[in-house]
């Protein structure tokens, strides 16, 4: 990653570029084989800017969110954000890492954003608003509301269910 950020400030040949793009983004599909859990991986420069993405349908070529800046100034390993983010048009919140990368004196370079997939493939196209009528939640306790009325009449149950058992 280093390397590329490298090419890329020192304004590489488009040719040259392409290939190192394509690298890269082989680099992040091995990645994302390996730990499943990302759905997409973006690389950025000093000002946002996309130098490489792994999902390279997107069609996005700067990020002006906060995390960028927040990435590059913090101390901290990495900044996390469960944000709609403009590098991700079509996914609502995101829950997304960003990494400060830095040259090998500490200098910051680039900007490293992992989009978290939290879908499950089979059943995420069908667990959508546009597909579900209703939810219903059955409580099959055995336990009675005896000695428990008083706490029911000022809270609900709805409240107790949501926040004691689920």
């Amino acid at each position: 990653i280093r390397t590329f950020l490298r090419r890329c400030r020192a304004a590489d040949t488009g040719d040259q570029r392409e290939i190192s793009q394509t690298h890269i983004r082989e680099r992040f599909s091995e990645y994302v084989a390996k730990y499943s859990v990302y759905r997409d991986i973006v690389l950025l420069d000093l000002a946002g800017n996309v130098m490489a993405r792994l999902d390279d349908t997107v069609d996005i070529t700067r990020s002006r969110h906060p995390m960028v800046k927040e990435a590059l100034t913090t101390n901290d390993a990495y900044v996390e954000t469960y944000d709609a983010i403009d590098l991700f048009p079509d996914s609502g919140k995101s829950l997304t890492y960003a990494y400060r990368v830095s040259d090998d004196d500490g200098t910051p370079i680039g900007v490293l954003c992992l989009a978290f997939r939290f879908a499950n493939g089979l059943f995420e196209p069908i667990w959508k608003a546009q597909y579900i009528d209703h939810v219903q939640i059955t409580v099959g306790e055995t336990v009675s509301v005896d000695g428990r009325g008083a706490y029911y009449d000022k809270s609900g149950a709805m409240r107790d269910m949501v926040q004691n058992h689920m």
